[in-house]
């Protein structure tokens, strides 16, 4: 989606910078980008930082990672926010996206999408091994 939003390619990591950039000029105040098994790419004003993915030993099929990393993701923005507006937000972001891409490389290890996604208590435990 970067890549058609903004004309440019994202294959390397200076084209994903830039492409972030880009859509921060357009007025994005955050940019999140999936980058597959690679991870994510989170751009703000003040920070890019580049989210490695887990290292899988074997990828069954990845449909629905996506999704299992974006349903993860909304999910640990609202576990890790602080309503009273206490937390860093990129600080949160980091550590979400670090957490999505811990459950989304589960997913990606069986078939299927919903029947691949982690259950709740399996969820906790590959989070405090990762975030």
């Amino acid at each position: 989606e970067a890549e058609l939003m903004t004309g440019l390619p994202v294959t390397t990591d200076t084209e994903i910078e830039a492409a972030a950039d880009s859509l921060l000029e357009q007025g994005a105040e955050k940019v999140l980008m999936t980058l597959g098994g690679s991870g994510s790419y989170y751009r703000a004003k003040s920070v890019g930082v580049r989210v490695p993915a887990p290292t899988v030993e074997k990828v069954v099929d990845t449909t629905g990672a996506g999704d299992c990393f974006l349903g993860s993701l909304a999910y640990l923005l609202a576990a890790y926010g602080d309503s009273e507006g206490g937390i860093n937000v990129d600080e949160c972001m980091l550590k979400a996206a670090t957490g999505a891409s811990a459950i989304a490389s589960v997913s990606v290890q069986a078939t299927g999408t919903q029947t691949s996604y982690p259950s709740r208590e399996d969820v906790q435990a590959i989070l405090d091994r990762s975030v």
